[in-house]
């Protein structure tokens, strides 16, 4: 029974990652600092079945196709998927980054490249699938091999949801505090005969009782006529 070369190209290579792994990950950790927190597993975990899930796709449309631009283009996206911005489409829809950890930025394609290299190779991609999350949940800082390798850390970041949020507050009317209307007082006495008019009004507030008519008059006449 004969073993076809070609799968032996992919059984040495994942023999031999599978064993200089777990030595590789504790060298490289030696040299490797960081002052941020380890970002939520489950996120991590997420955002790269997402991202595995488009190489997948790529090569599902080149078995129904049979054009190897398919391969080209989910190998490349893998390869360079954390170089714009630190973020994959994975990374972005949890709200997660990449950044490095010697600037502080935003990982570049340097990076992307050194820190997912692992997944390009034949059979090393298929051990480091299964060993890759293991080191991320151990690890206190979250730090794979890759990130090991590139000086890389994945953190908090803008993603989806806070994207969303900005078009929400966006496109939200702004609230106005509403002005007090002045309304208008009817002149009284003119329309309603049940309201006194201004003269009334006045007479009511007075603390002295109105006269009566023709008392004016009467005591204009008294006080002009000549004393006996």
């Amino acid at each position: 029974m004969t073993v076809n070369p070609l799968l032996w190209l992919l059984i040495l290579p994942a023999l031999s990652f599978a064993l200089l792994y777990f030595p590789m990950v504790t060298k490289f950790s030696l040299s490797l600092a960081s002052p941020y927190a380890k970002a939520d597993v489950k996120r991590r975990l997420l955002a790269g079945s997402l991202d595995g899930s488009l190489f997948v796709t790529s090569l599902y449309f080149y078995q129904n196709s049979g054009s190897a631009w398919f391969v080209v283009a989910g190998a490349v996206y893998v390869l360079l998927r954390d170089a714009i911005q630190g973020r994959s489409v994975g990374k972005f829809f949890v709200g997660l980054m990449v950044i490095s950890l010697e600037t502080g930025r935003p990982c570049t394609f340097v990076g992307s490249v050194r820190r997912n290299l692992v997944f390009l190779f034949p059979g090393v991609n298929v051990v480091a699938v299964f060993l890759e999350p293991i080191t991320i949940v151990r690890d206190p800082l979250g730090h794979r091999l890759g990130d090991r390798l590139a000086g890389t850390q994945v953190v908090v970041g803008f993603g989806a949801r806070d994207l969303a949020a900005s078009f929400v507050r966006w496109f939200q009317p702004t609230a106005r505090p509403l002005r007090h209307r002045v309304q208008p007082i009817p002149a009284p006495g003119l329309f309603d005969k049940g309201v006194p008019s201004g003269s009334q009004a006045a007479e009511a507030r007075s603390p002295h009782p109105p006269r009566a008519p023709g008392n004016e008059t009467l005591t204009a006449t008294r006080s002009t006529r000549p004393r006996p």
